[in-house]
């Protein structure tokens, strides 16, 4: 799970609602966080880490972090 402050650094890069029509998802943390209790299959879960590892997204995701992480001293 995901600090709230971390949750911050990443969610930009995440899809959000589109408006489009069809089930809508609940919200992009409780999906990337996988909370079984809000889904019945994971179905929902595997299709959204399909989408976004084949988007390169969660690569983006990974290395937001490490890009913001303080370089250690020599």
């Amino acid at each position: 799970m995901f600090s709230d402050v971390q949750w911050e650094a990443i969610a930009e890069l995440l899809p959000s609602r589109t408006g489009r029509l069809g089930r809508p998802f609940a919200d992009a943390r409780s999906i990337v966080e996988g909370v079984p209790q809000m889904f019945g299959s994971g179905q929902t879960i595997w299709t959204w880490h399909r989408r976004l590892a084949g988007g390169g997204t969660w690569y983006r995701v990974l290395e937001r972090p490490l890009t913001a992480a303080p370089t250690p001293p020599e």
